[in-house]
């Protein structure tokens, strides 16, 4: 019965049990749904990241590029300098006196024919009395010294013009002497010789000549025997003897006399020589006589030659600014005592210091712009020194001077003014910016970009401003060229250029090669 109950219980009774089964197919489900999102993830970051990269194109280095224009160029030498007179002249006083009046100060601008200083005439006759008397001491004296210089430059004249005909005499007369004394030695070897000679034949006389024999009595065996008289020989000659040509002694006598008497008068020469060298003045004494004897003319005039220059004043010679006073109102001046100084400002240089990485820019005759004071003139370079010296950098520069075309009143000597110097120019050339331009132990070249790869051009280059470089040969107009070079470049090198100019291009259309050119200093057609 209770298997039956149990078996025939309600269907609620029969199916409760079975309820926590339900659950399994419900984790099969969610295992599947982690699995599906996982690889969509996977899937999204393939999408993402790994799709992009397998279409996408390889990245290469970048470089800026210019492309080669044509054009004008000129070369241009912009720098500064300081504004100086090419006229300077310095006063003095033609008088001992008192200035009464002084009508200039350092800097004033004063106009030909400015009467600048009056002199105080009172004491001016007693003043020069002195001076009229040293002035003629001075001119006896200087004209003194000048005669005995000019009589002492022909004494040497003379005496060089002698020496050298008495040193060619005295050479003569000494081979001569040689010849004469050649020839008498000649003579004595002969002799010499002669006598050995005659000394050979005696001897060999002498050892011919048979020695005498003794012969026995033939009756008388023990008698002593009686010598055989030797043959008769012929008589010896007589010893020679020397004898100087007497020709030849008294030629030799009357050359050793002759050269005494030459090196005697070359003696006396010798002296006038020297007399007349320490009696001719130097360039630096006879610029110093001069010097003082032209102080003592002025001192020596005439007390009424005096009293007119001194009434006659001083006044200015020519247009220009007063650089220098060394005189004051109510002070006294004496005979050649300075004054001031004025330099001209219509005769005005711009002197500048050139480098020598700019001297090939810049030739005497190139026309050139200056900048003073905000107003512009016209020059010309007119000087350049050919002696380096050392600026306060330590660096070698070259002087150089700008001549002003047109100075006017406005002009200001000691200021620094800017200058631009135009050199060389040319038409219708191409163009590259400078640093496009590379140099190697092969030569100058460029860098170009070619089909996305870099290629090396040698290059041969011209006429440079400061931004653009004219290329004779190796580019063409057009060709892009790096101008961001490294070191790691090499040919044949994957590049990505960048045009520079891109911008300007599309702004200004055809005119971007006259707007690269003007900046670069160069004029474009």
């Amino acid at each position: 019965m209770k298997k039956q109950n149990r078996a025939e219980g309600t269907p609620a009774q029969m199916t409760a049990p079975a309820a926590p089964m339900a659950p399994k197919p419900r984790k099969k489900h969610k295992h599947l749904v982690r699995i599906l999102i996982a690889l969509g993830v996977v899937l999204a970051l393939l999408v993402l990241f790994v799709v992009p990269k397998l279409f996408q194109k390889p990245v290469y280095p970048s470089v800026n590029v210019a492309a080669a224009i044509k054009g004008n160029v000129q070369t241009s030498l912009d720098t500064s300098g300081i504004v100086k007179s090419e006229e300077v002249k310095t006063y003095f006083s033609p008088v001992n006196a008192t200035i009464q009046e002084l009508n200039v100060r350092e800097g004033d601008p004063v106009s030909e024919g400015d009467k600048l200083v009056v002199f105080d005439l009172t004491d001016l006759e007693d003043k020069n009395k002195e001076a009229e008397l040293q002035q003629a001491a001075s001119q006896y004296g200087y004209q003194d010294s000048v005669q005995k210089s000019r009589e002492g430059s022909a004494d040497l004249n003379d005496a060089k013009a002698n020496l050298d005909t008495l040193d060619q005499q005295i050479r003569e007369k000494k081979d001569e002497i040689t010849r004469i004394q050649d020839a008498m030695n000649a003579d004595a070897i002969e002799f010499q010789q002669e006598l050995e000679d005659w000394k050979n034949e005696q001897q060999q006389a002498a050892q011919s000549t048979p020695v005498p024999t003794a012969t026995p009595d033939p009756a008388d065996p023990n008698a002593t025997p009686v010598p055989t008289p030797a043959p008769t020989q012929s008589p010896a000659s007589e010893m020679p003897t020397y004898t100087a040509d007497a020709k030849l002694q008294a030629r030799l006598e009357s050359a050793n006399s002759e050269l005494a008497e030459l090196q005697a008068k070359k003696s006396e020469y010798e002296a006038k020589k020297s007399s007349a060298e320490a009696s001719i003045l130097t360039g630096n004494a006879a610029s110093q006589l001069k010097a003082n004897n032209e102080l003592t003319k002025l001192s020596g005039l005439s007390v009424e030659e005096l009293l007119e220059k001194g009434r006659e004043g001083i006044s200015a010679d020519f247009s220009g600014v007063v650089t220098k006073v060394s005189a004051q109102q109510g002070g006294p001046t004496t005979q050649g005592g300075e004054l001031f100084t004025i330099s001209s400002n219509k005769d005005v240089v711009l002197e500048i210091n050139v480098s020598k990485y700019d001297l090939e820019k810049i030739a005497v005759g190139q026309k050139a712009v200056i900048t003073m004071v905000g107003k512009e003139y016209t020059g010309e370079v007119t000087r350049i020194n050919r002696m380096a010296s050392v600026n306060e950098k330590g660096t070698p520069v070259v002087a150089a001077e700008v001549k002003f075309d047109n100075p006017d009143e406005n002009i200001y000597l000691g200021v620094e003014a800017k200058v631009s110097v135009q050199g060389d120019s040319a038409e219708n050339v191409v163009l590259v910016p400078a640093e496009a331009i590379n140099t190697g132990t092969d030569g100058t070249f460029c860098y170009v970009v070619v089909d996305g790869k870099i290629a090396k051009r040698m290059v041969t280059t011209g006429i440079s401003s400061d931004e653009y470089i004219e290329v004779k040969e190796g580019i063409n107009e057009g060709d892009q060229v790096i101008t961001s070079v490294t070191v790691n470049m090499q040919e044949g090198m994957q590049v990505n250029p960048v045009d520079e100019n891109a911008g300007a291009a599309g702004a200004a259309g055809a005119g971007t090669d006259a707007a690269q050119a003007d900046a670069a200093g160069a004029v474009q057609e």
